[in-house]
C-alpha cells in the first residue's frame, strides 16, 4: 500500500511524460439518500484519470422501500460515463455501508451488504472491469452468516483483504477480517474479541507487503489498532482512550510508522466529541497523541474519518465537524501534528450527520472529495453526492473556506490483549444489477486538462495492442512485461521511466508477428514508482510498477 499511495504524489500523462495541470471542479449528482445508513462515500481515481464513486441510495415504489449501492464512472472533469445500481434486500432499516477498491489491473471490487431474512447482514463483494461488466460475485459469512463490510483493498499478491465486523446468535459483535485470493475465493477469516466487548469492528486497514497487515476500529468504548501477520496472527495490539473513542482510517508513512485517525472523548458525558490522530512506532508504541481542542465551544460528533501519507513528511486528513456549522473538513498535518493547512467545505451544501467523507489523491497534485451534502429551502430537503476536486491545498473555486482547527497533546495509556478466532466462509452470490439515471450539475469548474473523447476505462486498449502489468509487482526489480500484438507491426520498443519523465531504459524488440510475448526486465533501480511504456508503430500505452 504504501507505494501505491506514493503513486498520486506523481504526474503522468498517458500520451506524453511531463506536467499536467490541474483541473478544479464542483459537481452534484442527485439522488435519494438513505439517511439512516452508514453510507461510506468511497471514491477511487482510476487509470484513465477518472474517479468511481460509490454511494448508497433509497427508492419507494408501491410502499416498498428498497435500497441500493449505486456507482458512477466519470472522466477527469467530472462528467458521467457509466453507472451501476445493485438492488439489495433491504427492506427495513439496516447498517449499510459501501466501499470500492481498484486492483493493479484496474478491475473494480465493491463492497457492500445483502440482508438475508435467515442470517441478517452478508458481506457482498462484486468484482467489475473498467467499464462495469461483473466478472465475479460471491457472498460472505462470518460468524453465524452475519458481516458487515468496512473496507476493502487489493493485496500484491492481486487478491484482495476485507475488513469489517460479524455477530454470533446472541448478536455479540466482533471485529473481523479475512483474505481472498483474485477470484474472490474465500483463502481465511480472524474474528477478534477484548474481553467481555459485544460491540466492536474494524473500520479500515493497509497491507503491509510480504509482512502482513495494519487494521484501526473500536472494541466496547475503546479505539483499537491491530498489526496482524499474513496469516492473521496477531504482532501486537492496543486500545486507547479513556472515556470512549474509535479509530476510523490508517497509514503509514515513510519511516515506517503509522497514524491512526478517529476521534475520542474527554469526559464520560461526551461520546466520540473530539477529532484526533495517534502516532504509533513499528512496534505499536505511541509517539504522539493529538486530539482537536474544542475550545471555545464543544464540538459533539466529530469524526476524523480518513487519513492517507502521500509524502514522505506530511498527511492529509478529511473529518466532518459538527460546531459551528456542520461541514467537511479537509487539511495537511505533518509528521510532528502540526496543522499545516485546512479548509471546510459548505458554502453551497451543508454536511449532514456524520456520514463518511472519503477523499482520494489525484494524479496532478491535487485532492476528490466525495461526501453527501445538502440544503433545505422552504421546508424542502434536497441532497446529493457532491464531488469536489481539489488543488494541491485543499481550494476549490466555489468550495473551501479556512478554518482553524487547533489541536493538543492527549496523554492516553494503551492497553492491549485481544484474541482472535478462526472463522468465516464463502458461497455463491448473484447480483441485480441495472444502470441508473442522475442528474449531474456543474457547480463551478476551471478545467485545464481535459480529457480524450474516447477515453472509456481503466484498461488502455488499443486496436493493435494490449499492455498487461508487470509481474511480480512489486519486484525487486527482476520482473516481466506481458504484451500481445493483434497484427504484425515493424517496430516495437519498451521504455522505462522515472518519476520525472525520463527514460530510464529503452529495450528494442524490432519486427515482431502477431501473438504474445513476455520480456524479462532486471533493474538495478532505487525503491519507488517508476512507469513503463510499449510503442507499437507510433501507438504507446503505458502502466507504472513499483520497485521495493
Amino acid at each position: 500500500m504504501k507505494y501505491i499511495k506514493l503513486l498520486f504524489a506523481f504526474t503522468w500523462l498517458a500520451s506524453n511524460v511531463g506536467l499536467s495541470q490541474m483541473n478544479i471542479f464542483n459537481d452534484q449528482f442527485l439522488f435519494k439518500p438513505d439517511l439512516n445508513c452508514r453510507d461510506y462515500h468511497s471514491i477511487q481515481q482510476t487509470y484513465d484519470k477518472g474517479y468511481i464513486l460509490c454511494r448508497g441510495a433509497t427508492d419507494t415504489t408501491g410502499g416498498v422501500r428498497k435500497i441500493y449501492t449505486e456507482l458512477v464512472k466519470t472522466n477527469r472533469e467530472g462528467r458521467p460515463m457509466w453507472t451501476k445500481r445493485l438492488l439489495k434486500g433491504d427492506t427495513t432499516y439496516l447498517v449499510s455501508v459501501n466501499t470500492i477498491a481498484q486492483s493493479a489491473q484496474g478491475n473494480l471490487v465493491l463492497a457492500t451488504s445483502e440482508y438475508n431474512v435467515s442470517h441478517g447482514q452478508e458481506i457482498v463483494l462484486l468484482c467489475m472491469d473498467s467499464i462495469g461488466n461483473t466478472l465475479w460475485s460471491k457472498k460472505y459469512l462470518g460468524e453465524g452468516g452475519k458481516g458487515y463490510v468496512f473496507k476493502v483493498i487489493p493485496t500484491t499478491d492481486n487478491g484482495y483483504f476485507i475488513c469489517g465486523s460479524t455477530k454470533n446468535a446472541t448478536n455479540v459483535e466482533f471485529p473481523y477480517c479475512f483474505k481472498i485470493d483474485a477470484n474472490g475465493n474465500y483463502m481465511w477469516g480472524k474474528k477478534m474479541r477484548r474481553g467481555t466487548d459485544s460491540i466492536a469492528a474494524f473500520y479500515s486497514c493497509i497491507e503491509l507487503p510480504g509482512q502482513g497487515y495494519v487494521l484501526a476500529g473500536s472494541s466496547g468504548n475503546k479505539a483499537l489498532a491491530v498489526k496482524i501477520d499474513l496469516n492473521g496472527n496477531i504482532i501486537w495490539d492496543r486500545n486507547l482512550f479513556t472515556y470512549s473513542g474509535r479509530f476510523f482510517d490508517v497509514t503509514k508513512v515513510s519511516d515506517g510508522s503509522y497514524i491512526f485517525s478517529g476521534s475520542n472523548a474527554d469526559s464520560s458525558l461526551i461520546y466520540n466529541a473530539n477529532l484526533s490522530f495517534v502516532r504509533f512506532d513499528v512496534n505499536g508504541n505511541v509517539i504522539w497523541q493529538k486530539g482537536i481542542d474544542p475550545n471555545p465551544g464543544p464540538n459533539f460528533d466529530s469524526y476524523m474519518w480518513q487519513v492517507k501519507a502521500p509524502s514522505n513528511n506530511k498527511f492529509i486528513f478529511s473529518a466532518y465537524v459538527s460546531n459551528p456549522i456542520p461541514a467537511t473538513h479537509m487539511g495537511e498535518i505533518d509528521l510532528n501534528g502540526n496543522i499545516l493547512w485546512n479548509s471546510q467545505y459548505r458554502s453551497k451544501f451543508h454536511t449532514f450527520n456524520y456520514l463518511p467523507c472519503n477523499f482520494v489523491p489525484a494524479t496532478d497534485g491535487g485532492f476528490a472529495l466525495n461526501i453527501m451534502a445538502g440544503t433545505i429551502a422552504s421546508g424542502q430537503s434536497t441532497f446529493s453526492t457532491e464531488l469536489l476536486k481539489l488543488d494541491n491545498n485543499g481550494d476549490n473555486d466555489c468550495e473551501g473556506l479556512s478554518y482553524s482547527l487547533n489541536f493538543k497533546n492527549l496523554n492516553y495509556t494503551p492497553s492491549s490483549g485481544i484474541v482472535t478466532f478462526t472463522c468465516g466462509s464463502a458461497s455463491v452470490y448473484n447480483p441485480t444489477l441495472t444502470a441508473v439515471s442522475i442528474k449531474d450539475s456543474i457547480l463551478c469548474e476551471t478545467i485545464l486538462d481535459h480529457a480524450p473523447l474516447s477515453t472509456v476505462g481503466v484498461i488502455e486498449h488499443t486496436e493493435n495492442h494490449f499492455l498487461f502489468q508487470n509481474y511480480p509487482n512489486p519486484s525487486d526489480g527482476a520482473t516481466n512485461i506481458a504484451y500481445s500484438l493483434a497484427k504484425p507491426a515493424n517496430d516495437v520498443f519498451i521504455e522505462v521511466y522515472d518519476s520525472r519523465g525520463s527514460v530510464i531504459l529503452k529495450k528494442n524488440l524490432g519486427k515482431q508477428n502477431k501473438g504474445n510475448y513476455s520480456e524479462p526486465f532486471n533493474l538495478n533501480l532505487s525503491a519507488g514508482i517508476y512507469f513503463y511504456s510499449l510503442h507499437v508503430d507510433g501507438l504507446r500505452t503505458s502502466k507504472y510498477m513499483l520497485i521495493d
